[in-house]
């Protein structure tokens, strides 16, 4: 098994396009525009095992209820199931972290303990929740906003 990770660029669209549907079906799903628009400004990174893409992440600017200003924002965040626990959301969280370069801002989802504690072990803080910020067919649900200060990385 060999990952290997890149930044994305306009050639990857349909491949995180289909990721997206695959990891999020039913839930946070992005169009095909938004994700060439995201692609195509290199906003990202995907990552593949063995030449299969299983997971990526990508950032935007984006406004924030809490702070109540637009900010860099990582929008998205996925690994295919059967590549879970590996570390693998770790490493695309750190890699768009550098990539930025200022604060990072996310919101999740209140009952995703585990991205919630994987955040807070690369360096995330909680600093608000939004009620009903999510909006599913099975019911509403909460987010955690939180944050990331990258000027207290020491490299």
């Amino acid at each position: 098994m060999i990952l290997r990770t890149k930044r994305i660029t306009s050639n990857n669209s349909d491949e995180i396009y289909e990721l997206n549907h695959k990891i999020f079906d039913g839930q946070i799903i992005y169009s095909i525009e938004y994700i060439e628009k995201i692609c195509s400004n290199n906003n990202g990174y995907i990552s593949y095992i063995d030449n299969e893409p299983i997971g990526y992440v990508f950032c935007d600017i984006s406004y924030n209820h809490i702070v109540q200003k637009n900010v860099a924002t990582m929008m998205s965040i996925g690994v295919l199931e059967k590549y879970r626990n590996l570390k693998i959301g770790k490493h695309l969280t750190e890699k768009i972290c550098k990539n930025i370069g200022n604060d990072v801002y996310l919101y999740v989802r209140e009952e995703n303990h585990g991205a919630i504690q994987m955040y807070k072990n690369v360096g995330f803080i909680e600093i608000g929740k939004i009620f009903n910020y999510y909006k599913f067919k099975t019911g509403d649900e909460n987010a955690v906003a939180m944050k990331k200060n990258m000027n207290d990385i020491i490299n």
